[in-house]
């Protein structure tokens, strides 16, 4: 049987940033990750380790995520576009957990090409610079948002929680192949997508 707590431990930081890049809402991230550990708790002697301990998290995670925002729709706008009272965070950047999550991910999403790839992890030094980068992260945010399922959730699972391609295939009940192929189209529609806005 597997250690809740240590499994906690190693993988509790994975889950939240994979759904604070997905609802830019750092209660509902904390909510729904201490939700999957209850419910990883709950069903602890049903994991068959068949999979990896964190494609049985994901799964779980991507469950309570789609039941929440069934329950709770505007948190499946952008966080920009939410009204205040409804959580909404303003431009991304306005919370350093938050914005160093989404920086992780923009960096692994883009690979090195697009607009925020000089700026991701480095503070800018100007407030000009700033305000520049933020336009250019709201540009990404808005074009990954724009995919269509599941290639956005495949890129929220590779560059924002930091999964492998078999892992979110076997979370997709997919193969390897299937989760890569996806990935790549996404990013190179991404690209050609944010080089339109140029």
């Amino acid at each position: 049987m597997i250690s809740i707590e240590e499994v906690y431990k190693e993988y509790s930081d994975m889950i939240y940033r994979w759904i604070l890049a997905r609802t830019g809402d750092e209660f509902v991230a904390e909510e729904i990750t201490q939700e999957t550990f209850y419910q990883a708790v709950l069903h602890a002697e049903s994991y068959d380790y068949s999979c990896k301990v964190s494609t049985w998290l994901c799964s779980i995670a991507a469950n309570k995520l789609k039941e929440y925002l069934r329950k709770n729709p505007a948190l499946d706008q952008l966080p920009w576009e939410r009204p205040p009272e409804s959580g909404g965070a303003g431009v991304p950047g306005d919370s350093r957990s938050a914005s160093s999550a989404a920086e992780d991910g923009i960096s692994q999403v883009l690979g090195g090409a697009g607009p925020a790839s000089g700026s991701a992890g480095f503070a800018a030094s100007s407030a000009e610079e700033q305000a520049i980068e933020a336009e250019e992260n709201v540009e990404l945010y808005r074009a990954i948002h724009s995919l269509p399922e599941p290639s956005r959730e495949v890129v929220h699972l590779r560059a924002f929680a930091g999964l492998s391609f078999r892992q979110i295939g076997d979370i997709f009940g997919k193969s390897e192949n299937w989760a890569r192929v996806t990935y790549f189209r996404a990013k190179a529609a991404l690209r050609k997508e944010l080089g339109k806005n140029e």
